[in-house]
């Protein structure tokens, strides 16, 4: 076996590989990631992905549940520095999660473009996909639950808040905002601005 990198831990292959294949995959895209490549940046042998992966496809999906996974973090970060004060908490959360797109397009793009079909992929994808739907959701009904959001449907008012959201980070990576979103803080005036809006309405 080839010497371990330092992104190699001894025990957790798993992650490590996973850990290796986000940079490569925002380089270079899905359709030139390989596991061979994927090993040789984690530094282990050329079969090493094979005990925990069956294909790429497999490594993509655990990539995208590594996504959702930073998504609910973010979330449930975003409730524990407000508690209770859930428009902060959804303006935190949004800014989380514009930045994560923003800052690895490509495994959003894994995730929200249509690559994987969440009806036909792993149990795992589907979970890790939903579980960062409905935190997303928890903060909304708890705002409409204290008065804060209007009286409606927290699914309802969770899918505009996300489109909201998702369509100024889709401007952003497409380059479409030019230098208005040139560095991470202009994003993230931006973001906050969107977030303003979408509390207080045009």
């Amino acid at each position: 076996m080839a010497k371990p990198s330092r992104q190699y831990h001894h025990g957790d292959l798993r992650n490590a590989l996973i850990e290796a294949a986000i940079p490569l995959l925002e380089t270079h895209g899905p359709a030139a990631l390989s596991l061979r490549e994927v090993a040789k940046a984690a530094g282990v042998s050329h079969g090493a992905p094979y005990r925990h992966f069956r294909d790429k496809t497999e490594l993509l999906e655990e990539i995208a549940v590594s996504g959702y996974d930073t998504l609910t973090q973010a979330c449930r970060n975003a409730q524990r520095r407000y508690t209770g004060d859930p428009a902060k908490q959804l303006v935190e959360a949004g800014i989380g999660y514009l930045m994560f797109v923003v800052e690895q397009p490509r495994v959003a793009h894994l995730m929200f473009g249509g690559m994987i079909a969440l009806d036909a992929c792993g149990d795992a994808l589907q979970q890790a996909s939903d579980t960062a739907f409905r935190s997303l959701v928890a903060i909304v009904a708890g705002g409409v639950q204290a008065g804060v959001f209007k009286t409606a449907p927290a699914e309802e008012l969770t899918i505009a808040a996300w489109s909201m959201v998702h369509g100024l980070a889709t401007l952003v990576t497409s380059g479409m905002l030019g230098s208005v979103a040139g560095n991470r803080r202009e994003v993230r005036r931006l973001g906050r601005q969107l977030a303003e809006t979408l509390l207080h309405g045009m």
